[in-house]
């Protein structure tokens, strides 16, 4: 009679299969970094210089837009329209945002110059509307 050997399943190969060794286990590579920290030589890569060109200048624009915007707001606020060169601080990777949320929450509760000069202009009294509530 012919003994049977159950080792014969581990390993496929004698019939075209791909064969499996629990030894397998564990051997693929990982080594590839498909994450974040690749860099930005390998994102521009398919675009070349031109494109690094292209970006640089799209970025300056936008930068340029912005600060502009931001004068605008700060003229008609009442401020120096000259605090919107502040936001170049963002370059600085701690102090930029942390100065940018201090300004923010200064220019949410502190009251503006236009309107100090709305209450002044208005005699510091009532509004009409509110006059009309009180009669």
């Amino acid at each position: 009679m012919n003994e049977f050997d159950f080792n014969d399943f581990n390993d496929f190969n004698d019939f075209g299969g791909s064969g499996f060794d629990s030894g397998d286990l564990g051997s693929m590579d990982y080594s590839s970094n498909y994450g974040l920290g690749s860099g930005l030589p390998e994102l521009f890569a398919g675009f070349g210089l031109l494109g690094l060109v292209v970006g640089i200048i799209v970025g300056l624009v936008v930068l340029v837009l912005t600060i502009y915007l931001l004068s605008r707001y700060f003229r008609k606020m009442g401020y120096s329209p000259w605090l919107s060169l502040l936001l170049l601080l963002n370059i600085v990777p701690i102090l930029g945002p942390l100065v940018m949320l201090v300004l923010y929450i200064y220019f949410a509760v502190v009251e503006w110059p236009v309107e100090k000069e709305l209450k002044k202009f208005k005699g510091g009294g009532e509004s009409k509307m509110e006059e009309k509530k009180s009669e």
